[in-house]
């Protein structure tokens, strides 16, 4: 909870604790019918001081019950321009209550993970109220308002309040929240990557530095909670840059490398597809005399004049492609290959995807092979994909946690 919201509580703190004393102490002396308000208040603000979701739940109640009872007596007894102020004091009350009870209660629930998608980022992004609401607007296509807004009736509906890190997002009947950290976002990060075994994914975890999420925090709605993930997918996509490393989901541990073809995917077809289903070829690590692996190499290496005559009667769209070692700035990473030419002893290609650290190479770059480096090759012949020869070893690898 951010500073400001915090004095904010504690003022209400001291309101309510005030209110309490004053209504005993006229229970006390004037026998007043309302006693029992008195103690309600007392333990309301220790609630309130403690920022228990109890404490701001009993202010909410008892807030609500005066505003009923302030509403009867402008309309059965009588109207005066007092008691119209005090009811909207009241309403305002019955506002600030609702948000502090969903705040106090993110804060202390810790039970499983949110509604939630994490950007991890490579570098810290200055955020402020202004600027989420302007990505929000553009994501989500309303506009937003601030904490400074003077349009209040406005702000109910659609705005963004807080400071770094951590802003309040009111969405019509949702409420989010937005993190902002400068920081890693896993507690144990080496047994994250130990669990993930892709090292394009280990590379992302250890590079990152900071991280941006949206949570769902409440809604007014019976909706279930996975239905908020496409909206949620269209903020995080917004909020994304080019330092974004990769996409989190915490609820159910996917991770994925962050690309234009991923953002395309969550804000054009299913969010959580496009989470789970890795986006690059993996990376996994394989012991060099693995004998599955030697066998999978050996098996594409003398099936290779195979894929020589297949490329030299080619179709206009037909793509082939090999797998070979490619060595940058002291790193070998065994990589996919688009072929565009068979030269003798060597192979020429274009890299078809990003390596995971191979200095400035990335998808696209063309790069030359010797052909006895050949570790696997495809090709497409109709609907079928002959070769591929290792990505089944890799496959069970990554299943055996290799």
């Amino acid at each position: 909870m951010s500073d400001e919201r915090g004095v904010f509580d504690r003022g209400f703190t001291w309101v309510a604790a005030g209110l309490g004393l004053w209504m005993c102490y006229i229970a006390l002396t004037e026998g007043h019918p309302w006693w029992p308000m008195g103690p309600l208040f007392l333990v309301a603000s220790f609630g309130l001081w403690k920022n228990q979701p109890w404490g701001h739940l009993m202010m909410l109640a008892v807030s609500s019950f005066l505003g009923i009872h302030a509403i009867g007596i402008l309309i059965l007894v009588e109207f005066t321009w007092g008691r119209l102020g005090f009811l909207l004091l009241v309403i305002f009350g019955v506002r600030e209550f609702w948000i502090d009870y969903l705040l106090s209660k993110q804060s202390t629930e810790d039970e499983s993970p949110m509604t939630s998608l994490v950007l991890l980022q490579r570098t810290h992004r200055e955020l402020d109220c202004e600027s989420i609401a302007a990505v929000l607007g553009e994501a989500w296509g309303e506009d937003f308002t601030t904490g400074e807004s003077e349009d209040d009736d406005e702000a109910e509906v659609h705005s963004v309040r807080g400071e770094p890190p951590v802003f309040f997002v009111a969405h019509g009947s949702e409420f989010y929240l937005v993190h902002n950290h400068g920081r890693k976002y896993f507690d144990d990060e080496a047994a994250v990557c130990e669990a993930l075994k892709e090292l394009r994914l280990i590379k992302a975890v250890t590079d990152h530095e900071a991280w941006i999420s949206v949570d769902m925090m409440h809604s007014m709605s019976l909706r279930d909670p996975e239905s908020f993930y496409p909206e949620m997918a269209i903020a995080v996509a917004e909020f994304a840059d080019e330092n974004t490393l990769a996409i989190y989901r915490p609820d159910t541990g996917h991770i994925n490398i962050w690309d234009a073809e991923l953002k395309r995917k969550l804000l054009d077809g299913d969010p959580v597809q496009a989470i789970t289903e890795p986006t690059n070829v993996p990376v996994v690590p394989i012991k060099d005399d693995d004998p599955r692996m030697l066998a999978a190499t050996a098996e594409a290496r003398s099936r290779w004049p195979e894929f020589i005559a297949a490329f030299g009667k080619r179709e206009p769209g037909q793509t082939f492609s090999v797998k070979a070692p490619v060595s940058r700035e002291g790193n070998t990473e065994f990589i996919w290959i688009e072929v565009t030419a068979i030269e003798g002893e060597n192979i020429r290609g274009d890299l078809g995807n990003d390596p995971v650290d191979l200095g400035r190479l990335k998808m696209g770059d063309e790069v030359v092979v010797p052909v006895a480096d050949l570790n696997d090759w495809v090709y497409a012949k109709g609907d079928d994909l002959i070769g591929l020869f290792t990505v089944k070893v890799i496959n069970e690898a990554m299943g055996e946690g290799q």
